[in-house]
């Protein structure tokens, strides 16, 4: 990993192997005088080192040189393979790698006319049709993309923009889709008021765009990230408070999800 990539690792539990897992890494967003080297995967074995587990040989083996920033997964829509979902740094396609019994298989790749900068995150539903990320469209302005994934097939399609970033894209990233899928949850930039606006999304509303409510208004907080708790909250944090701010009931409509 590298500490200039938000999503830098991903483990993945190995399809039959319980004791054995892949650890995907993915440096890809350097500064200059450092070259980066993309994404790889080690494997590391629980069962040896005494139970402590050890990373076997050969370390670090290349999958992906000219990648992004983004780094997620999903189960398969066959219940027991995964996917780990990557991109290229500058025309847009969505890569999907399949992790089965026997390996990780080749990878499949969605070409979407835009453009992601760095170093965004990239974020996927719980129920894995869909992942949301920021993106510079055709028109060179930034949006908040919500994409269809289908788990079956590892294909990424329809791109919908549910809000302009006005503010040049700015680097505030947090996004998270609701535990049960059907909402979204996105801290949007005000550059006319120049503060941080976390609103909710219904995606199952006959106009999403429509459906936007404001959950909470953080003021000139850098408010960065956004992740399910295992407690099924969402929890966000801020570059600029030693707080996390929770919303209880992320699967509620409206104010009803308790920020």
């Amino acid at each position: 990993g590298d500490i200039y990539t938000q999503q830098s690792v991903l483990i993945v539990p190995f399809v039959k192997d319980t004791n054995k897992y892949y650890i995907f890494t993915n440096d890809r967003s350097s500064p200059p005088d450092k070259a980066a080297t993309g994404l790889h995967y080690s494997i590391v074995d629980m069962q040896l080192n005494n139970g402590n587990g050890s990373v076997l040989n050969p370390k670090a083996v290349s999958l992906l040189y000219y990648n992004s920033t983004h780094l997620t997964g999903c189960k398969h829509y066959n219940g027991k393979d995964f996917w780990v979902i990557t991109s290229t740094e500058d025309s847009c396609q969505l890569i999907a790698f399949q992790i089965t019994e026997v390996g990780i298989k080749a990878p499949i790749i969605s070409y979407l006319n835009l453009s992601i900068p760095p170093p965004y995150n990239i974020e996927i539903s719980p129920k894995g049709n869909k992942i949301a990320l920021k993106a510079m469209g055709i028109d060179g302005s930034y949006y908040r993309y919500i994409i269809d994934f289908n788990a079956r097939t590892g294909q990424f399609s329809n791109p919908f923009p549910v809000f302009l970033e006005q503010g040049g894209g700015t680097f505030n990233s947090g996004c998270s889709f609701s535990p049960n899928g059907d909402l979204f949850y996105d801290i949007e930039y005000d550059p006319n008021n120049r503060k941080y606006l976390l609103h909710q999304y219904d995606l199952k509303a006959p106009n999403i765009i429509s459906s936007r409510v404001l959950i909470n208004d953080f003021g000139v907080y850098f408010t960065l990230d956004m992740q399910i708790g295992p407690d099924n909250k969402i929890y966000i944090g801020s570059a600029f408070t030693p707080y996390l701010d929770q919303i209880a009931k992320p699967n509620e409509l409206g104010l009803n999800c308790l920020f």
